[in-house]
């Protein structure tokens, strides 16, 4: 298990190469805005490691009994590691999967990434090629936004929360920071797109972008 900064670190490219990739130069202010958030939503519940640590729900919550290889890799449970991996969990299903979830490219072309191997072909059968993109298709409806956009549909999620009364306000601000946060983040990323040093624009994680539901 890494958080993003430490993937960071370990990516071998030099420095001044790897700064500029968009999924570092974007990806770890979205990181940074995400973590600061669950930071200090996790400190309105658990004061220190030994609250976490004794926490049975929690204990449980860390054993990941469906996913053993990801078990193997977590540290030890910590309010620390807690904030680190849902930071990287959600991380990874907005920023990380608006980046690599997108599929359409591959799978429209039957000579693609059609799922299929037929001996002595290089492309998929008709059948073959219909299921998949019914699949693309049926997976890829707009889902709401992590960033409410305030359409039908689409508003602040922060009431799904159902904080407890006497800690709501201060759920509230933090709710409110990671908004205005986000949105400074877009409009860094937007900047960079439009400074003409990149040679190609990187939308896939800007925060307007990002969906805070998948369908699967």
């Amino acid at each position: 298990f890494h958080t993003w900064p430490e993937e960071y670190e370990l990516f071998e490219l030099p420095e001044e190469v790897k700064s500029k990739l968009p999924i570092f130069e974007d990806g770890l202010d979205v990181w940074h805005v995400l973590h600061a958030w669950f930071s200090g939503y996790i400190d309105l519940f658990y004061g220190n490691d030994d609250d976490v640590k004794n926490d049975a729900e929690l204990q449980q919550y860390w054993k990941f009994r469906n996913v053993p290889q990801y078990a193997k890799a977590m540290p030890a449970l910590s309010k620390t590691a807690l904030v680190n991996q849902i930071t990287r969990a959600v991380f990874d299903v907005t920023a990380m999967h608006e980046f690599v979830g997108n599929v359409v490219s591959y799978t429209t072309d039957p000579a693609g990434a059609a799922l299929q191997v037929r001996p002595s072909l290089n492309m998929a059968d008709l059948q073959q090629f219909v299921q998949v993109n019914s699949l693309v298709a049926g997976t890829g409806m707009p889902m709401p936004m992590l960033v409410p956009s305030g359409q039908a549909g689409d508003l602040d999620w922060f009431q799904l929360l159902d904080p407890p009364s006497e800690i709501s306000p201060m759920v509230e601000q933090l709710y409110k920071k990671l908004m205005d946060d986000l949105r400074t983040v877009s409009n860094t990323v937007r900047a960079r797109n439009a400074s003409g040093t990149r040679e190609h624009p990187f939308s896939e994680m800007d925060p307007l972008t990002l969906e805070r539901s998948l369908s699967l």
